[in-house]
């Protein structure tokens, strides 16, 4: 916000560090992570989690595809 045409910095970079935090954390660059839904280590193995999991909101959106 400029109030008085001045700048609140401390807002500015606090929104730029936060939008350029990586949206997945990882120990490495190779690391698969773990499952969102059993939490099965993917490194070790696949799990049998659907994968294709659909936000119920947008469920009729997929219809459209059809």
């Amino acid at each position: 916000m400029i109030e008085d045409m001045k700048f609140d910095m401390d807002k500015l970079c606090i929104d730029e560090v936060v939008l350029n935090l990586p949206m997945k954390h990882l120990c490495a660059k190779d690391c698969k992570g773990i499952c969102q839904t059993c939490g099965t280590n993917l490194n070790r193995g696949e799990c049998d989690c659907n994968k294709k999991m659909v936000d119920s909101r947008l469920e009729i959106l997929g219809s459209l595809l059809d």
